[in-house]
Formats: structure tokens, C-alpha cells, sequence
């Protein structure tokens, strides 16, 4: 989609305003407890490379800012491709408001599984960014693994705070759907899906 020059710099000054907005958060609002507790009971229910990419996750006032650290990265790599015509500013002004749910619901690890979505408009692989990040993949071969079982087969509560069982129980899926967890999947989803139908799409019309 082309875009007139008063558009994308009206889509640049919200991006100016999430990026601020996310600043904010990660100095003021308080990260997700349920990293740390995660971290003391070593069941993490991402990827190995997840672990990787986010040293000191269980640390929630360093990794609010570490996530914005990644969410700038991943903004200049943008930035980058629109410069060179490759990529449309819309994308970035979706990448930028993604971060900011995430960020202000609390769920900042998720940034870091976002960080190449829009150049899968670009380079399809980059989808097993998403994959290898977000699924508790590299534990183990046959998912016998407690990283593997916490996000897909366990239940454990804290008090009232789910840490694992997000998919464990289909018979409640009617309730899940309700929830604030469903809202962020779903967010996950779209971006997993649909920047793979925009490069598909753009591949067969340049064929």
C-alpha cells in the first residue's frame, strides 16, 4: 500500500508516541512476576533460544528495559528496510503498537519472539524466529521436558496466577477465549500468519 508523504509522517509521530509510551512503562510499571517464578522453579515454557535472547528475564526491573532495548533494535532493523523501500512504514507502526500491549500487559517476552516479524514480509524464513523462540523447543527430543509440559500438558497456580496450563485443558476453552491470555495469542497469531500471506502474495504477482 502506498502512502502519501503527510500520511507516513503522521504514522511516524505515533510511532514517536509508542516508543515514548514504552519507555515509560518499562520505568514505571512493574514486569511480570511470573518470570521469576518460572525461573525459581526452572520450568520456563519457551524456547531455548528464547532463553538465550533474554539473559536476566526473572530480573523485572532490568528486563522492562531490556525489553525496550529489544523492541529498539528491532524498530532500527525496520527502519533500515523502509529506507530502502523494502518495507511499508504500516508495518513498523504495527510492530511498535504490538510492543506496546505486550509491554503494558505485561507480557514483555513476547517482544523479543516479535522482534523480525515484519521483514517475514520480506525474508519468509524469519518465521522460525517465531517458532523457535516462542514454543519450548530444544529442551528435549520427545517433550518430556518440564519446559515442554508446563506450556502444553501441566496446571500450576501461585495464588490465583496461572504459570502453567495456558492450553493444558481444552474443556476450558470457552473461558480461555475470555481471557486477557486469549487476546495476546491471538495478537501472536495474526503476526505468525498474516506478514507470510503479505510476502506470499507479493511473490506470486512478481512471478
Amino acid at each position: 500500500m502506498k502512502l502519501t508523504g503527510s500520511s507516513e509522517k503522521t504514522l511516524f509521530g505515533a510511532i514517536g508516541f509508542l516508543v515514548f509510551a514504552q519507555l515509560l512503562v518499562a520505568l514505571f510499571r512493574i514486569g511480570d512476576v511470573v518470570l521469576s517464578w518460572a525461573h525459581t522453579l526452572n520450568i520456563i515454557p519457551y524456547g531455548v533460544l528464547w532463553v538465550i535472547v533474554n539473559p536476566l528475564y526473572w530480573q523485572t526491573r532490568f528486563y522492562n528495559l531490556y525489553t525496550f532495548g529489544i523492541s529498539m533494535i528491532g524498530l532500527l532493523l525496520q527502519l533500515y528496510f523502509w529506507r530502502k523501500g523494502r518495507l511499508s512504514v504500516l508495518w513498523i507502526f504495527a510492530a511498535q503498537a504490538t510492543n506496546f500491549i505486550f509491554v503494558w500487559q505485561l507480557n514483555g517476552q513476547s517482544v523479543s519472539v516479535l522482534m523480525f516479524a515484519p521483514l517475514v514480509t520480506i525474508y519468509p524464513w524469519l518465521i522460525s524466529w517465531e517458532l523457535l523462540t516462542k514454543l519450548p523447543i530444544g529442551w528435549s527430543l520427545n517433550g518430556s521436558d518440564p519446559h515442554f509440559q508446563c506450556a502444553f500438558v501441566s496446571k500450576l497456580m501461585i495464588g490465583d496466577v496461572e504459570v502453567c496450563g495456558h492450553f493444558s485443558h481444552l474443556s476450558e476453552l470457552s473461558a480461555y477465549t475470555e481471557s486477557y491470555a486469549f487476546f495476546l495469542y491471538f495478537i501472536l497469531g495474526l503476526w505468525l500468519i498474516v506478514p507470510l500471506l503479505f510476502w506470499a502474495k507479493n511473490y506470486v504477482a512478481n512471478r
